[in-house]
């Protein structure tokens, strides 16, 4: 019990939260690049930089190697997915890509 409280009042911090915002655009771009040959997609790179520039978290120090070390455990997850968690996993990333503009 006294294990759910805590993760009660860890996840109703408000702080929690600005975290847990302040990381989405770089797990975004990271489940994006991580599936780029895996989906078969084709991005433009204009604006995979122009992503970067309107976000900058992903300019912050130590936001190269951490953005890097979540494309590959991105990637590494592929390996494991039945061909239906690919054509989930593949519409997830087409819907962020077309929000972004990162699909040709």
């Amino acid at each position: 019990m006294r294990r759910l409280t805590l993760c009660a009042i860890f996840l109703a911090d408000p702080s929690v939260a600005q975290h847990q915002d302040a990381l989405r655009p770089s797990s975004d771009l990271a489940a994006v690049l991580a599936s780029e040959e895996y989906c078969e997609f084709r991005y433009d790179q204009t604006q995979v930089e122009r992503y970067i520039v309107l976000h900058p978290d992903l300019g912050e120090p130590g936001s190269r190697e951490r953005l890097a070390a979540m494309v590959r455990d991105q990637a590494s997850m592929f390996d494991n997915h039945s061909a239906s968690q690919k054509i989930a996993h593949c519409g997830w990333i087409r819907t962020i890509g077309e929000e972004g503009g990162f699909l040709k």
